[in-house]
């Protein structure tokens, strides 16, 4: 799952974890998350805050928020690869194909291809294949994050009900071509056009 663009709260911009009254709070376990360009009131976990508590990260991404990326005296656990802090090297948050927003992995990235198969799910967030080559190097390994690198790729779909075939080139939905009384019409970043 992705979070983004979260605050600006008082404390933990994309995650708060605490608990009221005594004990030693929740563990959160997290696999394939981004946590990214959230903000924080106060300059404190911009990303994650944790008071109370634990957060058990695995092929997560938190960095690139306000605030620092992680604070609190709860604990935050890398059990590995994870990219805490730095740069990422994600895009915006947009329409990246799937049925929400998400930051897409950008060329280059040091998400891409370094995290761990054995423990991530079947597909991404937008529920794309997780097991493809993203840096053509002939190794199918996942990447870091909730969303795939889309390297050279373009993917067909159809929604029968409203007749609307979407066109993704390199995991950015950008054109869509809709049918409407047998006319044909074209959506792409630059406008409609229409054609027959």
């Amino acid at each position: 799952s992705s979070v983004g663009f979260g605050g600006p709260g008082h404390a933990g911009g994309g995650l708060f974890v605490s608990r009221s009254g005594s004990g030693s709070g929740p563990t959160v376990s997290m696999t394939n998350t981004t946590i990214t360009n959230n903000l924080s009131g106060n300059s404190s976990g911009g990303g994650i805050r944790v008071d109370r508590g634990a957060v058990h990260v695995q092929n997560t991404i938190i960095a690139g928020n306000s605030g620092r990326d992680t604070s609190g005296r709860g604990r935050l656990v890398n059990l590995g690869n994870s990219i805490i802090g730095g740069s990422p090297g994600l895009g915006p948050l947009q329409d990246n194909g799937g049925p929400t927003r998400t930051h897409a992995p950008l060329p280059g990235s040091p998400a891409i291809d370094t995290g761990n198969n054995v423990i991530a799910a079947v597909t991404d967030q937008r529920g794309r294949n997780r097991l493809r080559d993203g840096n053509s190097d002939g190794i199918a390994v996942v990447d870091i994050g909730a969303v795939e690198f889309a390297a050279n790729s373009v993917e067909f779909s159809f929604d029968q009900q409203s007749r609307q075939l979407s066109i993704t080139a390199n995991g950015s939905a950008n054109t869509r071509v809709f049918v409407v009384n047998d006319e044909v019409f074209i959506s792409s970043s630059n406008g409609f056009v229409e054609s027959n």
